[in-house]
């Protein structure tokens, strides 16, 4: 982010506190009327499902500490990581093919 976009951020946010099953969300979604508050815990369930499954991919990929020294690089990083992971997939899935084991097997073996 640059200093010029930074700056044009508000000083103050103003946000809503919900309290919902134990936990209090803090939200930018002020209208109590347009987003009611089973609507903010289903969200937030699909968030937590998504960090979730990004701090997997990361760790799966080795890319839970990216080495680069800038954001441009460190994104170059992250395609390389995914282009190997799906390289590699791919010729998992050749070798599984090849060997005659069915497809169906493979999918539940990738789901698990």
């Amino acid at each position: 982010m640059t200093k010029e976009h930074y700056e044009t951020f508000p000083d103050e946010l103003t946000v809503r506190e919900v309290k919902v099953d134990g936990q209090i969300l803090v939200t930018t979604m002020l209208d109590h009327r347009k987003v009611r508050q089973a609507e903010l815990s289903k969200l937030y369930g699909q968030h937590w499902n998504v960090e979730l499954d990004l701090r997997n991919i990361k760790t799966t990929l080795g890319m839970d500490v990216l080495s680069c020294q800038t954001p441009q690089m460190n994104e170059k990083e992250m395609w390389v990581h995914l282009l190997a992971y799906n390289l590699i997939r791919r010729l998992m899935t050749q070798a599984a093919l090849d060997a005659g084991v069915q497809r169906a097997a493979l999918l539940r073996r990738a789901t698990r």
